[in-house]
């Protein structure tokens, strides 16, 4: 989990994912099931310690793109997926 983030009544938990080339796929397709299935288990973790939250939760991926001279594409997918089973 790289980013936990407020708005209003919605926390983000966000993972980044970054990419040089499209060799080994999409930064977005890293964030497989086992992956999702962890992020899940750490929100889960997280708001079981700090036991303050009451609103609702999404889960989002932020894919980075290394392209030419280094410069960046970023992609925001919000609410990527859910924490259901």
């Amino acid at each position: 989990m790289d980013i936990i983030a407020r708005k209003g009544r919605l926390l983000v938990f966000v993972e980044v994912k970054a990419r040089r080339g499209a060799r080994h796929g999409t930064p977005e397709l890293a964030v497989d099931r086992r992956k999702r299935e962890r992020l899940v288990a750490g929100a889960q973790a997280w708001l079981a310690e700090t036991r303050t939250w009451s609103g609702r939760v999404r889960f989002d991926v932020i894919s980075v793109r290394m392209g030419i001279g280094g410069r960046a594409e970023l992609t925001h997918l919000e609410g990527a997926f859910e924490a259901g089973p």
